[in-house]
């Protein structure tokens, strides 16, 4: 039994009843189409690389795509859903992830600088860092330096906001891909398999549900279009 299945057999049936097939007209993923699979398969690949042989955390729902990939590949992770932004702030987690390398989708980090992760990486930094202003007022990127990468923490370190009313869009490339940044918005964005972790401040530890039915149904059938799409049908 392939990971696939084996997810929606133990995770998602038990819940829904059913297995939902993969329905191209749902609104959810109309907004999801090949090239963000494609995207979140560039990103994975770049941030394993950037990780430099440290285990890598996903910390949060919102990089429950990722974890997908993982599994399809066999590759080792930490998958934390319940690492919301206010379960870090506010609880003292007894694993040391300091020398994990922690992928978020964004946008200031907050949470991997919560799990004073020394090694992060984001799909995307808020734009506030990825623009300089010229001398004669126009809005450009910042240069590839090792000090603003190092300042941006971001997988593509020269990707920049794609603005719909630019009329020269810059190519999508490894040094500049617009479509990171729309990533990072759809991960952020989408659905879950889970509600947001809370903390429960009596028993001192986050407090997790799973997302109602449309949610959770949307989540499995993303789940299964990723997989096809960038794996086949295994």
């Amino acid at each position: 039994m392939s990971w696939l299945d084996e997810h929606l057999e133990t995770f998602v049936r038990p819940y829904l009843g059913s297995i939902p097939n993969i329905d191209m007209t749902s609104n959810y993923l109309k907004s999801w189409d090949q090239r963000l699979n494609m995207t979140l398969k560039a990103v994975w690949e770049r941030a394993k690389i950037r990780a430099m042989g440290r285990p890598i955390l996903l910390p949060g729902r919102d990089v429950w795509e990722f974890e997908i990939l993982a599994r399809m590949e066999g590759f080792p992770t930490t998958f934390r859903p319940e690492f919301s932004g206010e379960v870090v702030r506010n609880i003292k987690i007894k694993e040391d992830f300091s020398q994990h390398y922690v992928l978020d989708s964004g946008f200031a980090g907050s949470v991997p600088k919560a799990l004073k992760a020394t090694h992060f990486g984001l799909v995307a930094k808020g734009p506030t860092q990825l623009f300089r202003k010229s001398t004669d007022g126009k809005i450009l990127p910042l240069m590839p330096t090792d000090q603003t990468q190092k300042l941006l923490h971001q997988v593509f370190p020269h990707a920049r906001m794609f603005r719909p009313h630019e009329t020269n869009r810059p190519p999508e490339t490894e040094q500049e891909q617009p479509l990171v940044m729309r990533l990072a918005s759809a991960l952020e964005r989408n659905p879950k398999y889970w509600w947001s972790a809370t903390v429960d401040y009596i028993a001192g530890k986050p407090s997790q549900v799973l997302a109602n039915e449309e949610h959770f149904k949307y989540a499995a059938i993303l789940t299964q279009f990723i997989v096809r799409a960038l794996y086949g049908t295994q």
